[in-house]
Order: structure tokens, then sequence, then C-alpha cells
């Protein structure tokens, strides 16, 4: 039986089979890989191709937290700072360290304020400074 491209139900159809056979190309390559969006007209269909890292545990890699972990030492930042809790200079307000913005070159760190989860941007001596007073205090 021929599928129609231009026809909603015979495209569902062939994006299960396709979304089955990438899931068979992605375990052997530890990626996940799915059909996206399937637009038709006249004469076809176009569709995207999603494809996001697994990580060794064979789940879907955070985004964020992989760019973090890539290009944090660029900018004297440590994998383990993802996460890390601390108080603005002024300590009025709390931020969590969130992801890191490779591209910019003054206000790369991307945090979040706890209290209502907005995210924004900081230098990242700031995020350094507090992570060393951190250290500091644990060792006294």
């Amino acid at each position: 039986m021929a599928l129609a491209l231009n026809d909603r139900s015979d495209l569902k159809t062939l994006r299960a089979e396709i979304n089955s056979a990438l899931d068979q190309i992605g375990k052997r390559h530890d990626l996940s890989l799915s059909i996206g969006n399937i637009s038709y007209d006249l004469d076809g269909a176009d569709a995207t191709t999603r494809l996001t890292m697994l990580s060794a545990k064979g789940v879907q890699q955070n985004a964020p937290e992989a760019l973090f972990k890539k290009h944090c030492r660029r900018f004297g930042l440590k994998p383990e700072m993802l996460g890390f809790e601390f108080r603005s200079p002024y300590g009025l307000e709390r931020y969590r360290v969130c992801g890191i913005k490779p591209r910019a070159r003054k206000n790369a760190v991307l945090v979040e304020r706890i209290p209502d989860g907005r995210r924004v941007v900081c230098p990242p001596w700031v995020v350094l400074d507090s992570w060393n007073k951190a250290k500091e205090q644990k060792a006294a």
C-alpha cells in the first residue's frame, strides 16, 4: 500500500515507523533520535529530526548541564559548581548556578534566583568569590 504524503493519517503511520527505525540507530550510537514536526503540501512533506545525546546511564543529558561542563573551565569555573547556591555580593538574595553562556564575554554564568526562579546572568568572579568563601568557611 502506497502512502500519500499529503494525508495526515498516513503521515502519522509514517512517523511511527520512522521513529522506531531512528530508535534502533540511536541505541547503536548512544543518541536519542526522533522525528519532529512534519509539514506537508501537494508536492510532498518536510520533517525535522531531533538528536539528543544520552549519558552513560542511557538517560537524556540535560543540555545546560552538558554545556556548563564543557565550557566552565574557560571562565575559571569547575564542573562541580553547577547547582552551587550562594548569596549575592551584597548578601541580599540567594542564587543557584544553573548554566553558562559560552559566547558571552562578561556575564557568562546563568544563575537562578532561588525565591522566585527568575534566571539572570552574572560575571564568573561572583561565583568564584562565593565558592572560595564557602570553602574557607567549611575549612574553618
